[in-house]
């Protein structure tokens, strides 16, 4: 890592930056036109954190500038009841990949998981998204061979 990264959980003043990074990762896998606004983005990340509906993130900083964020859930009962932390997003702004923000957000999560005594962090990546593959399974990752199914709600 050549920069100092810090990584902090994201509270609801946050929003606006949480949701400039949250339209970020919709562009990085869609199209910009059906990306949400900015202030959508936020709106339902400060909802999330006031409802405490259970999704929480964390973001990654290097100078203070954010560069990553990672959405994560606790969930339970999990093997030996110890639960499971779900992260549902790791991401890191293309212009600061390879600097250790990916590494470091991974890091936190661990380091949380442990904290409240979860036994494992699962997280999936697109087929395709071999990049995604190699960091994980370099940071030790071990590749599940679960199928996932979706249901589409109107």
């Amino acid at each position: 890592m050549s920069k100092q990264i810090a990584v902090r959980l994201a509270t609801a003043d946050d929003a606006p930056t949480v949701g400039t990074l949250i339209r970020a990762i919709d562009i990085h896998y869609r199209d910009e036109i059906v990306a949400p606004s900015r202030d959508a983005a936020a709106a339902m990340m400060r909802q999330t954190i006031e409802t405490s509906e259970g999704t929480e993130f964390a973001l990654a900083e290097i100078a203070r500038q954010p560069v990553g964020l990672t959405a994560f859930a606790i969930l339970r009962p999990g093997r030996d009841l110890k639960g499971v932390l779900y992260a549902k997003e790791i991401f890191v702004r293309p212009e600061a990949r390879g600097q250790g923000a990916g590494e470091a957000l991974l890091t936190f999560l661990k380091a949380e998981a442990q904290r409240r005594g979860i036994g494992r962090i699962d997280l999936t990546t697109d087929p395709a998204n071999t990049r995604a593959q190699r960091f994980y399974e370099r940071l030790g990752g071990e590749r599940s061979e679960k199928v996932t199914y979706r249901f589409w709600l109107a």
